[in-house]
């Protein structure tokens, strides 16, 4: 656990002296390899003007999935144009 802090730190420290793309990148591909939590972590992603944003990382459940479908559509029926869904981070 003390490890995946210190990364999660670093990848803070470094991205703020790189562009808000390239910190990005450099968070999701942590994601991509950290899994928090027994079940796999989930992206909710809204999809909106024909671009899909990664907006929250679900993680912490017993069942992140279906977490995150639960949240995604609670927003959608708040936020029918912007299509939010779920989509697997790790």
């Amino acid at each position: 656990m003390r490890i995946i802090i210190t990364a999660a730190l670093l990848l803070t420290i470094a991205g703020c002296s790189l562009g808000s793309d390239t910190s990005r990148t450099l968070f999701e591909w942590f994601v991509s390899y950290v899994k928090i939590g027994s079940s796999n972590d989930v992206w909710l992603a809204k999809g909106s003007f024909g671009y899909e944003d990664r907006v929250a990382l679900i993680f912490g459940y017993a069942n992140d999935m279906a977490a995150c479908e639960d949240i995604a559509a609670i927003m959608n029926e708040k936020y029918p144009a912007a299509r939010h869904h779920c989509v697997a981070a790790n």
